[in-house]
């Protein structure tokens, strides 16, 4: 929009919404900084937490943990074991 001859009318006005808006952009740039810090002491809480937990179940435990490990695998090996037994049993009653 072409203000022309009355720019000096508006100008004023324009002004202030200029200033507004750079205040406005500098709360946006506090509260944006503080927001940002606030993710990366979360980041490195979480961080912190998942060695300082893995510490305690490996290292303090390590019997248990290995036992626990050792059965889930099993487990796994078993039931996958037991499905590849399935589709052979089916595929031979197919081909009778």
């Amino acid at each position: 929009m072409k203000s022309g001859d009355k720019f000096a009318e508006v100008q004023n006005d324009i002004g202030k919404i200029a200033d507004e808006l750079y205040h406005k952009n500098v709360l946006v740039d506090k509260y944006l900084n503080n927001s940002n810090f606030s993710f990366w002491i979360s980041v490195f809480a979480l961080a912190y937490a998942v060695i300082i937990s893995s510490v305690q179940i490996y290292i303090i435990r390590p019997s248990k943990v290995q036992t626990l490990i050792k059965t889930a695998v099993e487990t796994a090996m078993f039931e996958r074991d037991k499905s590849e037994r399935r589709k052979e049993s089916v595929a031979q009653s197919n081909s009778d």
